[in-house]
C-alpha cells in the first residue's frame, strides 16, 4: 500500500507509516488504518537521536577498554611500589637514628671525661697565673707612657744635630737667665716653633721653615715662651711635640675616604684623604653598560649614604646599590615601595636606616635590611631648599638657606635650632655638626665661616654665632658639601672645583688638598665620607 504518484502527484507526502516503512499522503491514510503514522521530519529527528545514542555508547565502551582500565592498573602499580619504597625508607631511617643515638651517648661520656680532665689540669694553672695577672694590671698604665717616650726619642732622631744647635744658639739666654734656668727651682723655658714633617731619618732631607724669634726676654717672669709657630721645645730639647705643618698634609690626617660617583662620566672613585691619592674603582665601559648605573640627577650631591662599603643612591621610583668591597664593584637596581619626589635628599644613621627628605614636605625612613620604606614625618609647611644634612645618635641637623632644623629620629620631633634674622642677603651655603663638642659649623654664601654651641638648646635662638677665619675661594664657585671628621678637621667641597678645603678646628686654620679629584666636582656627583 503506497501512494500512487500519478494519482497524488500534487499532494505532499509529509507523513510516514512505521508499519509499512514508507511515506504516505493525506488521501491515502485510509489504506493505513491502525498503522503507526508519524510526521516525516519527526521520524528523521528520532533516527538521528538513536544513532547519536548508539555512537556515545560505543565511545564509552572504547574509552573504558583503551584508557580507564589501563590507567587504573597503572595507578595501582605506582601506589604499590611507592608504599614498598616508603616502608624501606622508614625502616632505614629508624636504623640510622638508633645508630646516631648510640654514637651520641658514647661521645657524651667521652666529652664528660675530657672535661673533668681539663678542669683538673686548669685549676693549678689558674693559681699560677694569678700573680702574673696582678703584675700585668699594675704595669698597664706604665706601658703607654713608655711607648710615648720612645716615639719622642724617635722624632728627635729625625732632625739634624746642626739644626738643633742652630736653634739653641739663637735662643741663647743671658747669664742671669741661664743660671736661674739651671737652679734647683728649674724655671721652665718653653718655646714653640713650626718644624717640617720628616718622613725618613735621612738627615739630608731636612729643610728649615721660616722661623720667628723674639726680640727680647723678660728676666723677671716665671716662665719664658718663644713662638715659632706650633711645636714645643722644653728644657734642652728633650721633649719635642710635633704638630701638622699646614703645607704638608701627611700626618695627623683622618683615616677616612671620600666616595665620589660621577654619573655624568660613568665612574666611581675612592679618595684616600690621609695619603692624598685617588683610585677609580668602577668605570662604565660602553653605552650598553649604562643601564647598570644610576640615571643623571642633580639630587645625588645631597645624599650621604655610605653603608660599610655599600653606596646607596635614591631616585624617584628606584634605588641603586654598589658594593665597593666586591671585585670588581658593580651596581644593583631595586624598586622602591613608593614614589619619591624631587628634591630627594638622604642620610645614613649608621644603624640600619637611611632617612630620606622627599620634596621638602615629608621625611621617610628606609630599612637597609628589609628594603622597606615608611613615612615618619609630614611637614606642615614646605621647608626651603636644603643645603646639607648631618646626623649622630638619632639627631639630624637640616641646613637650609635661613634656618637650621633639628630632627629627633626616635620621637619624630622637629625644632628650629637657629634662624638668621639680621641680614637679608645672608644665606647658609653648607654646614656640619661637631658632635664631639656639640658645635654647629656653617659657611655663608660669601665665604664667612661661623660656629655656634649647642650647650643650651633652649636659648640658642638668642645666641650670636662666632665668626671664625673665613675661607678663601673663587667667587664663582659654590659650596656643595661639608664633612666633619672626629679627629678635629672639617672638609669642604666646592662645585666646579678639583680640590678639598680643609679646616683645622684647634688652630682655626684653612688649607687645601690640591687636585685630589679626577676632574671638577659636578652637580650630578654623589659625595660621601666613610671610614671604610
Amino acid at each position: 500500500m503506497t501512494c500512487d504518484n500519478l494519482k497524488h502527484l500534487k499532494n505532499n507526502e509529509d507523513l510516514y507509516c512505521k508499519d509499512c516503512n514508507h511515506l504516505v499522503c493525506n488521501q491515502c491514510l485510509k489504506t493505513h488504518k491502525e498503522h503507526v503514522i508519524v510526521e516525516y521530519e519527526k521520524m528523521i529527528e528520532e533516527g538521528i537521536e538513536e544513532q547519536y545514542r548508539l555512537k556515545i555508547d560505543q565511545m564509552n565502551k572504547d574509552f573504558q577498554c583503551q584508557v580507564q582500565i589501563p590507567y587504573d592498573n597503572l595507578v595501582k602499580s605506582i601506589n604499590d611500589k611507592f608504599n614498598n619504597i616508603r616502608q624501606m625508607i622508614d625502616k632505614r631511617e629508624k636504623s640510622l637514628i638508633n645508630e646516631v643515638q648510640s654514637h651520641y651517648k658514647d661521645d657524651c661520656v667521652l666529652f664528660e671525661n675530657l672535661k673533668m680532665n681539663i678542669e683538673v689540669t686548669y685549676s693549678p694553672i689558674n693559681i699560677e697565673l694569678s700573680p702574673i695577672s696582678k703584675v700585668k694590671n699594675d704595669n698597664q698604665n706604665y706601658i703607654p707612657k713608655s711607648h710615648y717616650k720612645m716615639n719622642q726619642i724617635k722624632d728627635i732622631s729625625y732632625y739634624s744635630n746642626d739644626n738643633l744647635k742652630f736653634l739653641l744658639n739663637n735662643l741663647k739666654l743671658s747669664t742671669s737667665t741661664s743660671s736661674s734656668y739651671n737652679s734647683t727651682s728649674s724655671r721652665s723655658i718653653k718655646s714653640t716653633f713650626i718644624a717640617p714633617i720628616i718622613t725618613s731619618p735621612d738627615k739630608s732631607t731636612f729643610k728649615n721653615s721660616i722661623y720667628k724669634y723674639p726680640s727680647s726676654i723678660s728676666d723677671g717672669s716665671n716662665s719664658s715662651q718663644y713662638t715659632i709657630d706650633n711645636i714645643e721645645l722644653e728644657k734642652s730639647m728633650r721633649s719635642i711635640s710635633i704638630v701638622e705643618d699646614t703645607s704638608l698634609d701627611c700626618i695627623n690626617m683622618p683615616l677616612y675616604y671620600i666616595y665620589r660617583i660621577n654619573s655624568k662620566r660613568g665612574i666611581v672613585e675612592c679618595i684616600d684623604i690621609r695619603n692624598q691619592c685617588k683610585n677609580v674603582i668602577w668605570q662604565s665601559i660602553s653605552s650598553s653598560n649604562r643601564s647598570t648605573q644610576p640615571p643623571l640627577s642633580n639630587n645625588y650631591l645631597l645624599q650621604y649614604n655610605c653603608v660599610d662599603g655599600l653606596l646607596y643612591l635614591f631616585h624617584l621610583k628606584k634605588f641603586y646599590i654598589m658594593d665597593c668591597r666586591s671585585s670588581p664593584p658593580c651596581w644593583f637596581e631595586r624598586d622602591l615601595s613608593e614614589t619619591l619626589t624631587n628634591p630627594c635628599l638622604s642620610i645614613y644613621d649608621e644603624n640600619n636606616h637611611i632617612y630620606i627628605f622627599s620634596g621638602g614636605n615629608r621625611i621617610l625612613r628606609f630599612n637597609i635590611n628589609t628594603n622597606s620604606l615608611e613615612t615618619i614625618y609630614q611637614f606642615k609647611v614646605k621647608i626651603s631648599t636644603i643645603s646639607s644634612l648631618c646626623i649622630h645618635n638619632s639627631q639630624i641637623f637640616i641646613f637650609t638657606s635661613q634656618k637650621i632644623y633639628k630632627f629627633n629620629c626616635r620621637n619624630c620631633d622637629l625644632d628650629i635650632a637657629f634662624e638668621v634674622t639680621t641680614k637679608k642677603d645672608f644665606e647658609i651655603s653648607s654646614g656640619c655638626w661637631d658632635y664631639t663638642k656639640d658645635f654647629i659649623y656653617f659657611i655663608s654664601n660669601g665665604g664667612d665661616f661661623y660656629s655656634i654651641s649647642l650647650e643650651d638648646f633652649n636659648s640658642i635662638q638668642n645666641k650670636i654665632p662666632k665668626k671664625l677665619h673665613s675661607i678663601w675661594y673663587p667667587k664663582w664657585y659654590k659650596f656643595s658639601k661639608m664633612f666633619f671628621d672626629p679627629t678635629g678637621y672639617i672638609f669642604v667641597i666646592l662645585n666646579d672645583y678639583h680640590s678639598i678645603c680643609k679646616y683645622e678646628i684647634q688652630f682655626n686654620i684653612w688649607s687645601q688638598i690640591h687636585n685630589i679629584f679626577t676632574d671638577f666636582i659636578s652637580k650630578f656627583d654623589f659625595l660621601s665620607l666613610s671610614s671604610k
